[in-house]
């Protein structure tokens, strides 16, 4: 009777123990992947620079600046959660993001081709030379953008070329003095100025990119810039002076445009930043100290 008794709990619990080894496992598999999510979920990206080598002084010049922007922005408390490649070299593409490679990219063939068009518009060498940077260090801004947008991601509306103008107009104020700042914007506002655009091309005009560049230029500081303000709203208009009203409406706007521009920007970005770039969580304030502030297929050519 006891051998029955015996064999009759054998037969119950041999089956529950040969599961255990299989739960176990299971269990052990579960903890491995959720590990794996929260490694991801913490992993800090960073801007990584691949250039190929130059021996043309302005190409340099570019470099340098570039490789400065990447170990601000590094350096920023700006997070990411996955590396973005930043490509210097001959690829003949003018600058783009590629959401596929997550790659910023800018061509020497591009840096070139800026140097001349700010020759055709009039400007000395040493001139052309201080405008190709200025203009490529925007442009940068301006991929940077679009990369932000697809990766963190940002809630941004609009359309996106002109979002991501907006984007790199405000950077210019996070990390430059604001003359600095202007100048660099005023650069990338020259070079379009006298672009076209397909009505159904991704790029909005050339002469609405240069007047709505200025115009936060000018918000920024309108007695500094008044001059300069006057003489592009001249220029757009067909080299006839705008009544006085209608420059003061504008001016009124383009003061209110940088001022919630900046804000919002701000705030947007608010969420993604940390006290340091290896902080496993964001939140704290970026800086915002700019002046006069109260407290696709993802191949995105430029």
């Amino acid at each position: 009777m006891f051998k029955i008794l015996i064999l009759t709990l054998l037969s119950i619990i041999t089956p529950q123990l040969s599961l255990l080894p299989i739960t176990w496992v299971a269990n052990a598999q579960n903890i491995k992947e959720q590990t794996k999510q929260q490694e991801k979920s913490n992993k800090v990206g960073k801007l990584i620079l691949k250039s190929q080598p130059s021996s043309d002084p302005k190409i340099k010049d570019v470099i340098q600046n570039i490789q400065n922007i990447i170990s601000y922005l590094n350096s920023s408390g700006l997070v990411i959660r996955e590396n973005i490649n930043v490509f210097l070299g001959n690829c003949n593409q003018g600058a783009y993001w590629s959401s596929a490679r997550k790659e910023i990219g800018l061509c020497y063939e591009f840096i070139t081709k800026s140097f001349n068009r700010f020759k055709e518009l009039g400007y000395s060498d040493d001139e052309s030379l201080k405008n190709t940077i200025n203009f490529s260090i925007f442009v940068f801004y301006h991929e940077l953008g679009h990369g932000l947008i697809d990766i963190l991601p940002l809630n941004a509306v609009g359309q996106e070329e002109d979002t991501v103008d907006e984007f790199a107009s405000v950077m210019m104020y996070r990390k430059y003095s604001p003359n600095k700042a202007a100048d660099i914007i005023l650069s990338a506002s020259d070079y379009f100025a006298f672009s076209t655009s397909p009505a159904w091309g991704e790029h909005s005009p050339g002469d609405r990119r240069l007047f709505h560049l200025t115009c936060f230029v000018f918000g920024s500081n309108p007695e500094r810039y008044a001059e300069i303000f006057e003489r592009r709203l001249i220029v757009l208009n067909n080299g006839v002076r705008p009544k006085d009203e209608t420059i003061l409406r504008r001016a009124r706007l383009c003061r209110n445009a940088f001022l919630q521009k900046t804000d919002q920007w701000n705030r947007l970005l608010l969420p993604h930043y940390a006290t340091v770039n290896d902080s496993q969580t964001s939140g704290s304030s970026p800086n915002t100290s700019t002046p006069g502030v109260s407290r696709k297929d993802p191949e995105d050519i430029w």
